[in-house]
């Protein structure tokens, strides 16, 4: 089954997304948003869940953030959930980190592109559950879900039970870009949120200096207690229209984005484009001579 968008998100999206094809999304929370050359996808601020707490949890996910440079792509999170994780007497090892990030190119369902092993990964958190070793971006990947371990212990394991919960106890579930019901996620099961196994194709960077990427995160009212940014090069993930996943381990709180990633523009080197320079100027010279030499011809 492909993932398209319906037409009133794609009004929404045509600003800052091309490219997305129109029809069977559901309806979105909140569409992707550019706003100062960053893609936002902007979660409910009270849909994460702590025991019973609702909303402004430690595992809140506010926003996600996506840049595409020519040569990088830049991805930040504003959470209430730190890079290092939380301890929690819930978790099998009493401690509840970050989730692997999870792109999805294929057009297919998210549990589809999972069977086939289509799915990009990012380990990004050191203190983490994952199933691979090493931070990193990773392809052919597949992952399942961990939330029993990472302390979720609602007693119907599944999305549609942390939905459940979350509205019977006053909060608003979504899933940042998708509706919480969206088709792309299966609700008889927690969302896949760590990776089984892919294989490496290249490192990430984190960025310390977060105040000169011009990220906004408050302009949606944004206010998670940490935002961290980190970077990869472009070339590792293909062009096209995605689909990304994140949550916690435990899947206390979840925000997907959707967009597309343009093929990087090429940029001549220095060199080349003085040379090309210069033929333009030569060519230009040489035609304004010719020009001139037909004048005078005319005129004697």
């Amino acid at each position: 089954m492909l993932f398209k968008l319906n037409p009133a998100t794609a009004t929404v999206l045509i600003a800052g997304i091309s490219g997305l094809s129109l029809a069977t999304f559901s309806t979105p929370a909140s569409a992707a948003t550019l706003h100062n050359g960053w893609h936002y996808s902007i979660d409910s601020f009270n849909d994460s869940m702590a025991g019973y707490e609702v909303g402004g949890t430690p595992y809140e996910i506010y926003g996600t953030a996506l840049q595409q440079t020519n040569d990088s792509i830049i991805f930040a999170i504003n959470s209430n959930l730190g890079l290092e994780g939380k301890s929690s007497d819930y978790a099998v090892d009493d401690h509840t980190g970050w989730g692997d990030l999870l792109f999805n190119f294929s057009g297919n369902d998210l549990d589809t592109a999972n069977a086939n092993g289509d799915l990009f990964g990012i380990r990004f958190a050191e203190e983490s559950k994952s199933g691979v070793s090493e931070l990193g971006v990773y392809e052919n990947v597949r992952a399942t879900e961990i939330a029993w371990e990472g302390g979720n212990r609602l007693q119907d394991a599944s999305l549609s039970g942390y939905a459940n919960w979350i509205t019977q106890h006053g909060g608003n579930p979504q899933a940042g870009d998708l509706s919480i019901t969206d088709p792309y996620f299966n609700p008889n099961r927690h969302v896949p949120n760590s990776m089984v196994s892919g294989t490496k194709i290249g490192d990430i960077q984190f960025l310390s200096d977060i105040n000169s990427l011009g990220l906004d995160f408050g302009h949606f009212g944004a206010t998670g207690t940490h935002t961290f940014a980190f970077q990869f090069d472009r070339t590792l993930l293909p062009d096209g229209d995605y689909v990304y996943t994140l949550a916690p381990e435990c899947d206390n709180d979840i925000i997907a984005g959707i967009g597309t990633l343009e093929p990087p523009q090429d940029v001549p080197e220095p060199s080349s484009a003085l040379a090309v320079g210069l033929v333009t100027l030569a060519a230009g010279a040489l035609k304004s001579r010719r020009r001139s030499s037909g004048n005078g011809s005319q005129m004697s």
